[in-house]
């Protein structure tokens, strides 16, 4: 079944019962999340046309050695079923729940969630902390303790969500091939890390870009991205190619 739970016994020394949801994008070991109570959503994979779900039909060796055999590999959001399905049968046993899914910049799945959320008259937090793996796995255990010190799903959500850019992750890849859906050896390319005054000069070496601007929209740049302005400005693109 593609939906499980972990849970602990525990003392509920709180006037509500708070349930932590997040799926397997957080890392977090199967021993860990029994040891603390936490509930896990698996995320599933799409295997050369087969489904499969993290942690319940595909192990992370079993992962890696597909990966390396050259597959072909997709990701998906868990079905609205599988998701509304956890989310009644905790409630049967909880006040109120805080569900902490993958960053919404990388996937649906957080804003999909936030919409069953409508439905269940408050009982149903969920948080949007633009995280993942370790910083992920980080906010569900601090939204763990402060459950425990008698938080509500919203005080819950409202404190995680308050500090969500104080953590950064870097990642490191082998192949860009799943990233650009090419296989870029490693002979082909080069890395650097540079900030965004760095990548303006960096444009301006070279002489300016052309950008293919497929949907207008206006920006306002603070003096803080450069000492020598002050003040703000609204930076304007319209659609088409245009020249930086």
């Amino acid at each position: 079944e593609p939906v499980y739970r972990l849970k602990k016994e525990r003392n509920q020394t709180m006037s509500q019962k708070i349930a932590i949801i997040t799926d397997s994008n957080s890392g977090i070991p199967l021993e860990a999340a029994r040891e603390a109570g936490i509930f896990v959503l698996p995320m599933p994979f799409l295997i050369d046309g087969n489904t499969f779900y993290e942690n319940i039909s595909l192990s992370q060796a079993q992962f890696y050695e597909k990966l390396a055999n050259d597959a072909e590999i997709s990701t998906s959001q868990p079905l609205v079923g599988d998701v509304l399905d956890l989310l009644n049968k905790i409630l049967e046993d909880y006040d109120a729940l805080v569900h902490m899914p993958m960053s919404s910049g990388l996937s649906g799945s957080c804003a999909t969630a936030m919409t069953l959320a409508e439905d269940f008259d408050g009982r149903v937090a969920v948080v949007n902390n633009q995280r993942i793996s370790v910083t992920q796995r980080q906010s569900v255990f601090d939204a763990l303790e402060l459950a425990e010190q008698g938080k509500s799903a919203a005080e819950i959500r409202d404190i995680v969500e308050k500090v969500k850019y104080e953590s950064s992750i870097y990642i490191l890849m082998d192949t860009l091939k799943y990233l650009y859906k090419y296989d870029i050896k490693k002979s082909d390319y080069h890395y650097a890390k540079v900030n965004f005054t760095g990548f303006a000069d960096l444009i301006d070496a070279l002489g300016g870009v052309t950008v293919n601007v497929e949907i207008p929209f206006s920006t306002e740049a603070y003096a803080s991205y450069d000492a020598k302005h002050e003040g703000s400005k609204i930076y304007t693109y319209k659609k088409g190619n245009m020249e930086m």
